[in-house]
């Protein structure tokens, strides 16, 4: 089977890329333990914005930033890039939140992700390379007055070493084009250096065996979605982030995504995630004391609000772990 053999010069080409990311990210990661400050983030529904500046209000003290979801921007099997929204609205929703998470935070510039979709075919094809869509993904993010582009790549065939170096290679390019854009002034007038980040989870090329191929891209942000989204089974989210702060991704940059659980108010929602008080604040004094600096929130509702959010419970629990008096 071919589809996941590498030549022997680009194994030891990527071998030494993931050398060098690991050992870079132990530096990284003792200067983050000298001063870093934990932070949380939570995803948001682009178009609510009266909405999402009021749930970042609302969760002073547990929130520092926000991902806007979903598939803002996508790639397409020919490697084009396309946005059905009107960048100047999705700025003007960006700065929204940010000024909320700022005026509740009191940190400088709070982070605004924007969240993107790639074909499966142009990862495998590399028509990504052809079309430039690396920069075009920049352009877009510039626009949107961006902190950086989470890819929400989620393939489910091809479970090979080839492909997960085949996305390896797409996010380092894509972290690159970033950077440059930043460089030379884009992103609403701001000094922020934009960022590429992507899910990493328990399953598929995302997970741990293909972690070197991520670990070389140097990224902003590495998010995961499941296990750690569901409190079902506390022991298997401990162990995978275990595995996950030990390397080869850059612990600095990790953070772990949680499932919400709503306010007893609120109608089922369409997702379970099976999280208690007590399990939860387990889960996060456990990645605290392990060194985790970051924690995502994917908000149960995220598809309906519902008027009373996220259960404050929860809220409270991730309020102690960014203060630090979890872990």
């Amino acid at each position: 089977a071919r589809s996941g053999a590498l030549s022997r010069r680009g194994q030891g080409r990527m071998k030494a890329r993931a050398w060098w990311a690991v050992v870079l990210s132990v530096a990284a990661a003792a200067g983050a333990a000298a001063g870093a400050e934990r932070s949380a983030r939570m995803y948001l529904a682009l178009g609510r914005k009266s909405e999402n500046t009021a749930t970042v209000r609302a969760a002073k003290g547990a929130l520092t930033g926000a991902y806007l979801c979903c598939n803002l921007g996508e790639m397409q099997a020919d490697g084009s890039v396309t946005s059905r929204k009107n960048a100047t609205e999705v700025a003007d929703e960006t700065e929204a939140i940010r000024a909320a998470l700022a005026s509740v935070t009191g940190r400088a510039d709070p982070e605004v992700w924007h969240v993107v979709g790639v074909s499966q075919q142009a990862i495998e094809s590399r028509s990504w390379a052809r079309s430039g869509a690396p920069g075009k993904f920049a352009e877009l993010a510039a626009s949107w007055h961006s902190t950086g582009l989470i890819v929400d790549y989620e393939p489910s065939t091809n479970y090979s070493q080839a492909h997960a170096e085949a996305y390896g290679r797409f996010l380092e390019a894509l972290g690159e084009a970033l950077r440059n854009a930043s460089a030379a002034g884009a992103g609403g007038g701001s000094q922020r250096e934009m960022r590429a980040g992507m899910d990493f989870a328990g399953w598929g090329i995302l997970d741990q065996p293909f972690w070197h191929a991520y670990a070389a891209a140097s990224l902003g942000r590495y998010t995961s979605m499941s296990p750690t989204y569901s409190g079902a089974d506390l022991l298997k989210d401990e162990a995978f982030a275990k595995s996950a702060l030990a390397g080869p991704l850059p612990a600095h940059a990790v953070a772990f995504g949680l499932g919400t659980e709503l306010d007893s108010k609120c109608p089922p929602p369409k997702w379970q995630y099976h999280w208690t008080e007590a399990p939860l604040r387990k889960f996060l004094a456990d990645i605290a004391s392990r060194g985790a600096l970051s924690v995502d929130l994917w908000r149960a509702d995220i598809d309906g609000y519902c008027a009373e959010g996220t259960a404050p419970w929860m809220l409270d629990a991730v309020r102690d772990f960014v203060s630090g008096r979890l872990g």
